[in-house]
Parts: structure tokens; sequence; C-alpha cells
């Protein structure tokens, strides 16, 4: 662990610097800080921010490891359109894919549903965005994304990820090397 602080206002550059929680941050690599909010929300175990020095706080990553289930993915749907739905209250309808990327595979039956998440032929995510009708972000958050992911043998992982608008300002600066 570091005894650093981190700008925690986002979208808006320099912000108010703040402890998370009485806890430090702990470096991860290149932007990425590992915390421990002072606001947690229960189906989340793990956190990380992205903050760049110049441009603030750009993106949060909110992480639930572990989630047990079956090769047809039914524990791992569940938490993911039960929180879809909490998000859907407060943000608007998403854009939702549920389903094969691959449309050659064999893995479309619905017991390989664990499978072809492993092996990159199904996606399950929602994204917000200010492009989708009806979707209503607060200021200074571009994009927000759901999304489940294989973790191991039996479990998925569930990501919710928050882009601020100033992520566009860092990815420029970080493409002027190119």
């Amino acid at each position: 662990m570091i005894n650093k602080k981190i700008i925690y206002r986002a979208g808006s550059g320099r912000g108010k610097e703040e402890n998370c929680d009485n806890h430090q941050a702990e470096y991860a690599e290149n932007d990425i800080y590992v915390i421990t909010p002072i606001k947690k929300h229960p189906t989340f175990n793990k956190y990380l921010v992205w903050v760049d020095p110049d441009f603030g706080l750009y993106h949060i990553r909110a992480i639930q490891t572990n989630i047990k289930t079956n090769d047809s993915g039914t524990e791992a749907k569940a938490a993911f359109y039960s929180f879809e739905a909490r998000l859907e209250k407060i943000y608007g309808k998403p854009d939702i894919v549920d389903g094969m990327i691959n449309n050659y595979t064999i893995f479309e039956e619905d017991y390989y549903w664990l499978y072809a998440l492993q092996n990159g032929f199904r996606q399950l995510s929602a994204v917000w965005d200010p492009f989708i009708p009806d979707v209503n972000l607060k200021e200074n958050l571009m994009t927000i994304a759901l999304w489940v992911d294989y973790w191991d043998y039996k479990s998925t992982v569930l990501f919710l990820d928050y882009y601020f608008t100033n992520s566009s300002d860092v990815e420029n600066t970080e493409d002027d090397v190119l």
C-alpha cells in the first residue's frame, strides 16, 4: 500500500483529494488503484479506479468475483439481470447483448453457456450511453457497462464500469505518443 491520496471528483480534472474510507489506495499499475470506497454496494467485493494525474478520476470498476454457476449459467444470468434491472430504474433501458457472438459455433445449446462464455463465443452485457434513446446518464458520466465474464471452473465474475467524460481526454493524451 502507498500513502497517496486520490482525486475522487470525476470528470472535472482536478478535484478534492481525500482518502477512501480512511484506507489508502493501493497502486496496481499505470493509472489503476485498488480502493475501499466510503459508500460500497453489497453486491461488489472489489473496486478499482483509474486516476490520471492531470485529468483526475476517469473510470471506476466494481467487481463481484466467484459467482458460482452451473453449465447453463443460471446463477450468473440471474445475478446479471437482477442488477441490470436496478440500474435500468436509474439510467433507463440499456443496449443488452445476451447471446452468441459467433454464429458458426457448435456451442449454442444452453448447457454450453459457461463454456461458450469462457471461450469468447457468448456475451452477456448491458451498456448505457447517451446515444441510446431514453438513457439518462448523470452529469460527467459518459458510459456505464455491466457485464459477465468467465472466472474459473463453474464460476463467473460480474463487472460494473463507469466511464466519465474525461476518459476521452486521457485517451487523446495517450494517443499523442502513437
